[in-house]
């Protein structure tokens, strides 16, 4: 009988890591040892036949590491088509956390029923793309799918960040969903909505989400990424995520503060936490020397509306419209 290979598993690791997805193989005996590493907590196994090492894992954001399920299970499963929300990710779009829960793909008809993990989605002529090793629904048809089944404020991101990272306008946007649906077509009311409010400017979904509850709660829209001079800085200036300019002449920033900038070595370029937050206080002073004052809001201010609204309405942002009517709001948070 011959000696059993000896498998390099730290190289198997470090290649799927550098791919951006999670470790799959074919192999039973490889699968067998490598579930023995994961009982014995040397790797985690977030989907079966999927494995990571533990501290690689930890430092992924949500959406990264579905991401890297995604194309873990496009290794395992070739002919699979992603669509809706898990292509969106896959394109690189703004796509909130509780809309990436399941992994939405394009099927044909009569075939097996959704389930826990997966969403199945009947889609036409099923055309797709191959974006990152990853087959998705063509990028119209995505946009399409997302932004008649979501609602306005997560709709918003998803149009935001297709005129940000795609090249599409208001106008593109609105044209995609005229040639797709029609005026009877569930959902496109809410999806039009979104394609008429987008903004290339808007850099994160969060973003995206507070100008929709301003929209929705009849409040004074800011001017996104505004850039404002150091006065000290010889030419230095400071981007603001909003600014308003008040109707008594004063003008407030907004700063949307996320955790991800405080621990993305992406973002922080390998800068200590301590040296980031001294750099922030003294933006923020010479800011103040600028404008009136500057409203710091984090995600789960964001979030919580009621919270939000209160905050925006200490800083003085003026309300210039009527608040939409509950059946307005009931009507586009879901589709239909």
């Amino acid at each position: 009988m011959g000696r059993r290979a000896v498998v390099d598993y730290d190289s198997l690791l470090d290649r799927a890591e550098g791919d951006g997805m999670c470790l799959v193989t074919k192999e039973k005996s490889e699968n067998r040892q490598l579930n023995r590493l994961v009982e014995r907590g040397e790797l985690i196994s977030p989907l079966q036949g999927m494995f990571v090492r533990p501290d690689y894992w930890k430092k992924l954001s949500y959406g990264k590491q579905h991401l890297h399920m995604v194309k873990a299970l496009s290794r395992q499963h070739p002919d699979w088509i992603f669509s809706h929300h898990t292509a969106a990710l896959v394109y690189g779009l703004y796509v909130s956390y509780p809309n990436i829960r399941k992994f939405h793909r394009s099927v044909v008809k009569n075939t097996s029923a959704s389930h826990a993990l997966y969403c199945n989605h009947v889609v036409g002529e099923r055309c797709s793309d191959i974006v990152d090793g990853v087959r998705v629904t063509e990028l119209d048809q995505t946009l399409f799918d997302c932004l008649r089944n979501l609602d306005f404020k997560d709709g918003l991101a998803i149009a935001d960040s297709a005129c940000r990272f795609k090249g599409m306008n208001p106008e593109k946007l609105l044209d995609i969903l005229d040639s797709f649906g029609s005026k009877r077509c569930p959902g496109i009311r809410v999806a039009k909505l979104s394609a008429n409010n987008a903004d290339a400017r808007s850099e994160s979904g969060g973003e995206s989400i507070a100008r929709a509850t301003m929209i929705m709660n009849g409040l004074k829209v800011p001017e996104l990424q505004v850039l404002i001079p150091d006065p000290i800085g010889d030419g230095k200036f400071y981007r603001a995520d909003f600014l308003w300019e008040l109707p008594y002449g004063g003008k407030v920033v907004g700063e949307l503060d996320g955790r991800e900038k405080y621990v993305n070595e992406e973002m922080t370029h390998g800068e200590d936490i301590v040296d980031i937050l001294r750099e922030e206080r003294l933006r923020e002073s010479r800011i103040n020397t600028m404008v009136a004052r500057v409203m710091r809001m984090s995600f789960s201010d964001v979030v919580n509306e009621r919270r939000f609204i209160q905050l925006l309405e200490l800083f003085g942002i003026p309300q210039v419209n009527e608040p939409w009517p509950d059946d307005l709001r009931r009507r586009f948070s879901k589709t239909g």
